[in-house]
Parts: C-alpha cells; sequence; structure tokens
C-alpha cells in the first residue's frame, strides 16, 4: 500500500470505496435468488459503504473502512460459505482487494481454510494468502503458521498448476518471515539477548526474549 501522503492515501481510499461498490453490486447480482441470504448481505455492505464514504472525510475515510472491515467483510464471507465458484471468485476478488488495506485478517484466513478444506477455488486461496502474508505484520503467530499450513497441504492438491503455485507460494511466505525478522533487528539499537534456560526442547513456544518477527521466524522450522 502506497504511503504517499495524505493526497494519496484519499485516492487510495477513494479507489477502494468504489472497488467494492462494485465488487458487492456483482456480488449481489450474481447470488440472485438462488442464494438470498449473500444477496441480502451484499446489499447491505453497499449501503454501510455509502455511509461510512458519506458521513467521512478524505483524510479520516480509510481509517472507518479499515474500521469496519469486519462488517464490510461479512457478505464476502458468505459468498466464500456458499462455495459457488462464481460467488467465491468474486468475494475473493473484494477481499484481496481489503486485505491491502488492513482488513480484519483473522476472519479471513479462517474462511481461506474452509475453502481450502473443501477444494474451492485453491488457486484464488493461494492468490489471496500471498498478499496476508506480505502486508506488514497483518498476520503473525498462529495465523502466520495456518496460512503456512494451507500452502503445505496445497502442495498436494489435483491440479499441477495449485501444486507449483503452492511450492512458489511457501518460498514467498518464508522470504517475507526472514526479511521481517530483518527490519525488526533494523528496528532497534540494541538486540535483546536470548536467556538460554528459557529455551524448552520441543516447546510449542519461541523464547520469551524474542522479538515477535523473529519469534515467528523461529518457529517456522522448529
Amino acid at each position: 500500500m502506497s504511503n504517499s501522503g495524505p493526497f494519496g492515501t484519499a485516492v487510495e481510499a477513494k479507489r477502494l470505496v468504489e472497488n467494492l461498490l462494485t465488487d458487492l453490486r456483482t456480488l449481489s447480482t450474481e447470488a440472485r435468488k438462488k442464494h438470498i441470504q449473500v444477496k441480502e448481505a451484499a446489499e447491505s455492505g453497499l449501503v454501510k459503504i455509502k455511509n461510512i464514504s458519506t458521513a467521512s472525510s478524505e483524510q479520516n475515510l480509510l481509517t472507518n473502512i479499515r474500521c469496519a472491515s469486519a462488517e464490510l467483510l461479512q457478505p464476502l464471507i458468505l459468498g466464500c460459505s456458499s462455495k459457488n465458484a462464481r460467488l467465491v471468485q468474486v468475494s475473493l476478488q473484494a477481499i484481496q482487494k481489503m486485505v491491502q488495506h488492513r482488513a480484519s485478517a483473522h476472519i479471513i484466513v479462517n474462511e481461506l481454510w474452509h475453502l481450502m478444506e473443501a477444494e474451492c477455488e485453491e488457486l484464488r486461496v493461494l492468490q489471496t494468502l500471498t498478499p496476508l502474508v506480505s502486508t506488514e505484520l497483518l498476520v503473525t503467530g498462529q495465523w502466520l503458521a495456518k496460512c503456512l499450513v494451507m500452502c503445505f497441504r496445497l502442495n498436494f492438491a489435483k491440479d499441477p498448476i495449485v501444486i507449483n503455485t503452492a511450492s512458489a507460494t511457501v518460498r514467498q511466505m518464508v522470504n517475507c518471515v526472514y526479511e521481517r525478522v530483518i527490519q525488526e533487528d533494523g528496528l532497534r539499537n540494541s538486540d535483546t539477548p536470548i536467556d538460554h534456560h528459557t529455551v524448552r526442547l520441543h516447546s510449542k513456544a519461541p523464547p520469551p526474549t524474542l522479538r515477535p518477527c523473529a519469534s515467528d521466524g523461529y518457529m517456522l522450522f522448529y
């Protein structure tokens, strides 16, 4: 996501609102009579976005959208839960846009897990996992682990394209995790020593003295 000052943020916010409105309209149209709950949720989402947009200034529109992200994700999660290919495609497309603006990641990770288990739109699941992990510290700890597990499991998918994409996504995620560690080290002037007495063999938790990104890196292949 760009950080080009207030003007850049305002442009991003406007673009995000326009994209979400388009995606929700598409979701509502595609749902029609067969998925009434999805259609109604999409229409409710349209109203919420319009209300937020009307009540917000250019400076705080993006912040207000982020604060309401759990609510705005609801029709998209329902679209994914339908397991209807077209609804899932539209929903994941919108979710990917929201991820770039730090939407509620835990809700998204759980729904992606359900799609993976249902073998539904596996390639798009992987395409959504990539921005989730690459967006700075959006997923950490158990949620990062869950994203990686999805990639590992999709390495055993039936579609060779999915398998190849899953392998590439794992490599990208691992690189991202250790890039975070390097960035985290650069933010601190002095290293925090590890108290080796706190390290336990086969422990399911990292040493308590490690910083957050270092903890993720430690647990990645521990």
